[in-house]
């Protein structure tokens, strides 16, 4: 089991795409992604930005789709989403264009 990663980190953080759910759950890298069952788009599951170990789970679909879920954008090397994050560990911020940026706008030019 992985350590608790519970300090948030600074700047950016780089999203890694991962193809393989059972790499996927060893690796437990903050803010690394894989669909639920390797089908897109669907549950999107991610491991927790800010680094607490925490696994969540996002019903996705893509760009343009209206309806109640994240939209993504189609991208595994670039991933974005277009609605924020507000997560029960209080990290909160956005997925653009392949990083996790933490804080509640969206990013300039995005």
């Amino acid at each position: 089991m992985a350590q608790n990663r519970s300090s948030a980190p600074c700047g950016p953080l780089r999203a890694i795409w991962f193809a393989n759910a059972d790499a996927f759950e060893r690796a437990r890298f903050p803010g690394s992604l894989a669909f639920l069952g390797g089908a897109e788009p669907g549950q999107l599951r991610f491991w927790c930005p800010c680094g607490c170990d925490a696994l969540r789970c996002a019903p996705v679909t893509v760009w343009p789709v209206a309806g109640g879920e994240w939209h993504w954008n189609g991208s595994r090397s670039e991933p974005s989403l277009d609605q924020p994050f507000a997560l029960p560990c209080g990290w909160a911020g956005w997925l653009r264009l392949g990083y996790w940026l933490a804080g509640g706008d969206v990013p300039p030019g995005l």
